[in-house]
């Protein structure tokens, strides 16, 4: 990649900050900092596409410009949000379960529900 290329690289990024509202650089990335991205399916690379994650605004910046994400859809965030929920319950169970402990799940009754 030419000085050129770097350049003009960078100035993407930048943009691509401002676009997102990144803090300003040096600052510290808190979690309302962060942006939700979706891969794009690269088969020359191996990179499978449609996978939902977290990132804070600076990669972020960086995966766009790169062209290996873009941001995410509200179905997107909602099923990566419902997905956390299910991987989080499980652990949790999975946790509970190795200090001999059980999880009941109950449904409340239709005689109750009244």
């Amino acid at each position: 990649m030419t000085s050129e290329e770097r350049a003009h690289r960078r100035a993407c990024i930048e943009e691509t900050l401002k676009e997102l509202g990144a803090p300003p650089a040096g600052a510290v990335e808190l979690p309302r900092d962060c942006v939700m991205l979706t891969s794009i399916e690269r088969r020359f690379a191996g990179m499978a596409g449609g996978v939902t994650m977290e990132v804070g605004k600076r990669a972020a910046a960086v995966l766009i410009v790169d062209g290996t994400h873009r941001l995410a859809t509200e179905d997107e965030i909602a099923a990566y949000h419902a997905d956390q929920a299910e991987r989080k319950a499980a652990a949790n169970t999975a946790a509970l379960a190795a200090e001999g402990r059980a999880v009941l799940h109950l449904q409340p009754s239709e005689r109750r529900k009244k």
